[in-house]
Parts: structure tokens; sequence; C-alpha cells
């Protein structure tokens, strides 16, 4: 099984939040779906002259995802273990207004082998990991998880979710394969 990092491209757009209600620790596994409250965004920067990206940067830890393609993503994976939380997007300066959605990962699957591993820790808590070896068995039937080590940074993906993201052909997102076994 490989597992790959979920990056995001350079050169692609940035959503900047107009309400200060997004913070990056928000995105730690935990349910957001009953207290969310729809951020305001706007599109801060277009990706290769006119063409957008279907997965902007907004913070780390978070999937921003175009709507037509959270549809398409949703029919591809079985995504039991993610909410879709609507983000309200200011028109651009030719009245086009994007349709975005956060993609938040509930799943936090403890499979890092710490000992195996090679990481940089401060205070016992895990800040960097610069070579990873996963317990694959605690990821079958996963396609999109976060690790409880790094909860707030890194979204990671199985084959099977790598594969269905790159089978849709859009931009934006970039899987660094971590883990081969």
């Amino acid at each position: 099984m490989k597992v790959y990092k979920i990056g995001f491209s350079k050169g692609f757009s940035v959503l900047s939040e107009e309400t200060d209600l997004i913070k990056p620790q928000m995105f730690d596994g935990r349910s957001l779906q009953a207290s969310w409250r729809e951020p305001r965004v706007r599109v801060e920067q277009l990706s290769r002259g006119d063409v957008d990206t279907d997965y902007p940067f907004l913070a780390y830890g978070a999937i921003v995802v175009s709507t037509e393609a959270m549809d398409e993503l949703v029919r591809c994976l079985s995504l039991d273990d993610v909410e879709r939380l609507p983000l309200s997007c200011a028109p651009n300066q030719d009245g086009y207004t994007y349709e975005y959605e956060l993609l938040n990962v509930t799943r936090t699957v403890d499979c890092l082998d710490l000992k195996r591993s090679r990481v940089t820790t401060v205070a016992g808590k895990v800040i960097r990991v610069d070579k990873y070896f996963l317990d694959t068995t605690r990821l079958r039937g996963v396609s999109l998880f976060r690790l409880p080590q790094l909860p707030y940074v890194s979204l990671f993906t199985t084959e099977e979710g790598a594969r269905c993201f790159k089978d849709l052909r859009r931009e934006g997102l970039e899987f660094r394969e971590v883990f081969s076994d």
C-alpha cells in the first residue's frame, strides 16, 4: 500500500478569508458541521492566467474544493469521514461568484510508528516527520485521514484516494508519496 501526503501546487488560486472564522487548529479531525458558520472568502489570485484551480489554498490542514469537483469526488470515493462545509465566496471584479466548499476530514488514524519513523519532537510533541513508517493494516478501507501526531497541518490519502483525485483531472493539489510497504 502507498500513502501520500496531500499538498498544494504552487502558482494556483489562493483564497483569503474576510470573516476571520477559520483557524488552522480547527482542522484536527473533529466534526465542525453542527457549529459551522459559513465564512466569507475571496479569490486573491488566479492560476495560470485565466484558469482557476478547483483546489485553492486557504489554510494548512484544510482542503477547499470547487462544488463541481466535490460532487465528482463524492461519486468517486466513499467519504463517510468527511464533511462538506460551505464557503461564501465574494464575487470577483467581473461579477463572477465562485462556488467552493471546505472538505473537513474527520477520520484520524493512529498508524505512525514513532520508533521506526524519523521525527522531530519538541516537549514530547511531534513537530515534523522526515521519514514515515506507517502501519498500513490500520488503513484498510480508508481513503482520507489525519495522523493524531500532526492533526492541524497534514492530510493523507491512500492509493485509492490519490487515484480518484488524479482521475478527476483537476488542478491545484499535489500528492507526495511518504510511505510504501
